[in-house]
């Protein structure tokens, strides 16, 4: 891993420092944070750094701050090591990444920005926080610098690529124990805990909420209350894990045998849809027509199943497969869930215009090298999109409506991978670890 983060880290501090000649600045400030408090509570929230830090420096701690100038050789690292006896305090391991900061240890952030700041040069700061870097002769980094480290942070390093690699390895292991409970028979709130167990991660490290849902509640896009009691005949997981700031979003649907042949056979069809959307990925493909692919796929599946009786044409038209398949067909992955850069044409932050047929997906802009993604096509039965379809008095008699009340007690289906854009095509970051 040091020798993938030597490069890395040349590599990123080579372009901060491209971005500091073309924004006429001197040095580039970038804070981790502090957690924020709940309202009128001393408690604070789960506290995630700036990902802008983490994507120079793996260290998950508060308080840190590093600087970034034309001139120096190494990115300079002001630790923050605080006198608290009343929590446990971050501290220099030995790790990796150490070696390649100049790091200095301070104890008050006050101090810090007194020794690091430059009153006579143009500074900028990247923070979710900018009050003291403003007392410091700092301003907030301009909206064109922030588009342009939107930018760079798409394409993602080996490095990278290794740790959100290792993030699948992770949570795969989580997905198996999860799957092997739930055909025991176990509750939502026992497959999330041995979920947890299994990918060796407490709550606040998972990098979002994870959804475990049973029979209908998977149904339920970002269902978010896993219940104590009862058992399900399908189960939905969408889960993922964190390794050194980058993380894995994978989801997995799987059901019992007593499930109707034909549902198995249409979450048979989904995962075969899903591979062969994951083959899509690759340099130059434009993200949308993976989504336009895959929205063509459940309309196929409405007909194939007897659950639309029209054609292929007429459910398009009619936007039929929307019902069953609201969402888009992935996002960006990195060191956020959905990270950023997704709707930019370019490094300046021009955005793409969404197109009007698909005004809610994600991401728009066309893949390129070094790109990681999520492929995560569904099908579901939703009851108030379905009410909606039924308004459509035309379509709505093309419906099998008994056939859709059979499945709708078994909730939806997802399946998601995370897919590298390599120039010789697509990598599965996933499948090697959860088939």
């Amino acid at each position: 891993m040091k020798a993938l983060f030597k490069k890395h880290i040349e590599h990123r501090v080579t372009q901060a420092k491209k971005l500091l000649e073309e924004e006429h600045l001197d040095c580039l400030f970038i804070e981790s944070g502090f957690p924020e408090y709940y309202y009128l509570d001393d408690q604070p929230t789960f506290f995630k750094a700036n990902p802008h830090f983490n994507f120079f420096c793996p260290d998950p701690g508060q308080g840190h701050l590093l600087k970034i100038t034309k001139d120096s050789e190494k990115p300079i690292l002001f630790y923050y090591i605080p006198d608290d006896f009343w929590h446990e305090v971050s501290s220099l391991k030995g790790e990796f990444w150490e070696d390649f900061f100049n790091i200095k240890i301070f104890n008050d952030t006050e101090k810090a920005w007194k020794e690091a700041e430059e009153p006579n040069k143009q500074c900028a700061v990247v923070s979710p926080n900018s009050e003291m870097a403003r007392k410091h002769f700092c301003q907030p980094a301009s909206s064109t610098l922030l588009s342009k480290l939107h930018w760079i942070r798409s394409q993602k390093s080996d490095y990278e690529i290794e740790c959100i690699r290792l993030a699948n390895k992770k949570a795969a292991k989580g997905h198996l124990r999860a799957r092997d409970c739930f055909l025991d028979g176990a509750s939502e709130w026992t497959l999330f805990m041995e979920y947890l167990l299994a990918s060796d991660q407490r709550e606040g490290e998972i990098p979002y909420n994870s959804i475990v849902a049973l029979g209908k509640n998977s149904a339920i896009l970002h269902y978010q209350f896993p219940k104590k009691d009862g058992s399900g005949s399908t189960f939905l997981i969408d889960a993922g894990a964190r390794v050194h700031g980058y993380c894995s979003d994978i989801t997995r649907t799987y059901v019992q045998n007593s499930v109707d042949t034909e549902y198995k056979e249409i979450l048979a069809r989904v995962e075969s849809n899903q591979k062969a959307l994951c083959a899509m990925v690759s340099p130059g493909v434009d993200y949308v027509a993976i989504h336009r692919a895959s929205y063509q796929m459940v309309a196929q599946i409405l007909i194939d199943f007897n659950l639309f009786s029209g054609s292929l044409e007429e459910a398009l038209a009619a936007k039929v497969p929307f019902h069953f398949y609201p969402h888009g067909i992935g996002h960006p992955l990195g060191i956020q869930v959905h990270d950023v850069g997704a709707k930019q044409n370019d490094s300046s932050g021009t955005t793409i215009n969404q197109p009007t047929d698909f005004p809610y997906l994600r991401t728009l802009r066309t893949i390129q090298a070094q790109d990681v993604l999520t492929i995560e096509p569904g099908f579901y039965f939703i009851p108030l999109l379905l009410e909606q379809l039924k308004k459509n008095e035309s379509i709505s008699k093309k419906v099998n409506w008994a056939m859709i009340e059979k499945f709708s007690q078994y909730g939806g289906i997802r399946i998601e991978d995370n897919v590298v854009a390599l120039k010789s095509g697509s990598d599965n970051l996933t499948r090697p670890f959860l088939p």
